[in-house]
């Protein structure tokens, strides 16, 4: 297949995502957005340069500038309270990480192919459901894009130095991209130890670990000196974070590894998400338990196990220290997925918009089977082969765009237009005037904040001076006195009760 030909294919990639996320762009703000848009705006320079201090917080608490400040400072003057700009920052975010995605992949294995099902998998997915579904998903897209442009230039950085080429420019912009990472979010931090595996299984490939260990520690010094800066200096306050929000509490014992059982799930949903939509197709009647499920993880496993296996059996023919280039990409993402998922390994939620960043290495360790398995058999069966590859394409868009649609009744999908329609529904509403209360109740779980619905309202009604109160599925929590009122949420229809 040529080159050509495989662009063309990268291309389709992209206009596949557009098309599974363009619904994005006729989203709405909800819950923390409010809070992110309601921040002061910088006057003075001093106020500009305020966030280059690493004790500097945001709205939320969180050292995250380039999100949650100078995005908003310059957006806002821009868009004003126009959600739609915001979401096509958005998409065209992450469709330039999709684009990333296959730069990386290809500059790292050398392999077009291999980017391009790395890539596929990657943008052709439901994780970035939830990113999408609010502006705050910003945040994520942000740490994807500054984390990739730090691992290609380092890797453009590497492959010169080995030639004998200094290229001495790549490794500024490398650095510079991780910093931007770090003040994307702290997740960022896992990018010295995705380099440093990078280096162990790729760079420095074939040689003694102990040359590999002082080539990183010359090399790569200044991002774990940076890293432990910020460790030292942030540490407090993401323990204050943690002991104020539930969200954000660490919690020990089995939850990191029900985590990574959780996103190891997730991961793989990719695939088993369509099957499952073929087998209630065929076998409509057949019911597959959870241990049917997991027996097939477990083959699954013991069939990649087996692979690994016969791969290390063929260590004698490349070297004392050598494995097989293919493996090392295997083992190399496989290493990424994991150390990506350390710093939510403790966390007590798991949104499905932390493996926005993890997720790449564990399709590029999938990705090394899959074209792999697809050469062999069009070797032997060419007809077979071309086939195969447009039904596996086919079954995971399909898989895609059905998990998609599913995740919209979600309530991180719905939140966007149930806020609409509150805001419209209180449009010229008498008590926005009057200084009352109202009272939100029966609204699906994280959908409204007092702190969001009271901005909103301001955002939207100038001259609201209203009182808000989301009451969540508990009626005793409120007592509305006479001139208050209630905004019920009743299947989908917004009620307004004034009180007597």
């Amino acid at each position: 297949m040529t080159n050509r030909r495989l662009e063309f294919l990268a291309l389709a990639i992209l206009l596949g995502v557009f098309a599974l996320y363009v619904r994005a762009l006729f989203n709405f703000f909800f819950l923390d957005d409010f809070d992110l848009l309601a921040i002061r705006l910088p006057q003075t320079l001093a106020e500009w340069l305020a966030p280059f201090d690493l004790r500097w917080q945001s709205v939320y608490g969180w050292y995250r500038p380039l999100p949650q400040f100078y995005y908003v400072a310059l957006m806002r003057p821009l868009a004003g309270a126009n959600p739609l700009p915001y979401f096509a920052a958005s998409l065209g975010l992450l469709l330039l990480n999709v684009a990333l995605s296959v730069r990386v992949v290809r500059a790292l294995t050398g392999t077009l192919a291999l980017a391009l099902v790395t890539a596929f998998l990657y943008g052709l997915n439901f994780i970035h459901t939830e990113t999408m579904a609010w502006v705050s998903g910003i945040i994520e897209l942000a740490l994807v894009f500054f984390s990739l442009v730090c691992l290609l230039a380092f890797i453009k950085w590497r492959q010169a130095h080995a030639q004998g080429r200094r290229a001495r420019a790549f490794w500024c912009i490398a650095f510079v991209a991780f910093l931007l990472a770090m003040g994307s979010k702290e997740t960022a931090i896992v990018l010295p130890a995705w380099l440093t595996l990078y280096e162990w299984f790729v760079g420095s490939a074939g040689k003694a670990p102990k040359s590999k260990f002082l080539f990183i520690a010359r090399t790569q010094f200044p991002f774990y000196a940076f890293a432990l800066i910020y460790l030292f200096v942030r540490a407090s306050a993401i323990l204050e974070k943690s002991a104020q929000n539930s969200s954000y509490t660490f919690r020990a014992g089995l939850t990191p590894l029900s985590n990574f059982v959780w996103y190891t799930r997730w991961t793989f949903d990719e695939f088993l998400y369509p099957l499952n939509l073929v087998k209630d197709i065929l076998l409509p009647a057949v019911s597959l338990g959870r241990w049917v499920w997991l027996a097939l993880g477990i083959l699954l496993a013991a069939l990649a196990l087996g692979g690994i296996v016969l791969w290390l059996r063929a260590r004698k023919n490349v070297g004392k220290f050598a494995l097989p280039p293919d493996l090392n990409f295997v083992l190399l993402g496989l290493g990424w997925f994991v150390t990506g998922l350390l710093p939510v390994a403790f966390a007590a939620i798991q949104p499905a918009y932390y493996l926005e960043l993890p997720v790449l290495g564990a399709y590029l360790a999938l990705a090394v089977p899959i074209v792999g398995g697809w050469r062999w058999l069009r070797a032997r069966l060419q007809p077979l082969a071309a086939l195969a590859a447009l039904g596996f394409v086919a079954l995971v868009t399909w898989g895609a765009f059905a998990r998609v649609a599913e995740m919209q009744q979600t309530s991180m999908a719905r939140g966007g237009p149930i806020v609409r329609a509150t805001l419209e529904r209180l449009q010229d509403a008498p008590i926005l005037t009057t200084g009352a209360t109202i009272y939100f109740v029966d609204f699906p779980a994280h959908v409204w904040s007092d702190s969001a619905a009271q901005k909103a309202i301001a955002m939207y009604h100038a001259d609201a001076r209203v009182r808000v109160r989301v009451v969540e599925n508990n009626p005793k929590q409120y007592q509305p006195q006479p001139g208050d009122a209630i905004l019920r949420y009743a299947d989908g229809a917004l009620l307004l009760q004034m009180v007597p």
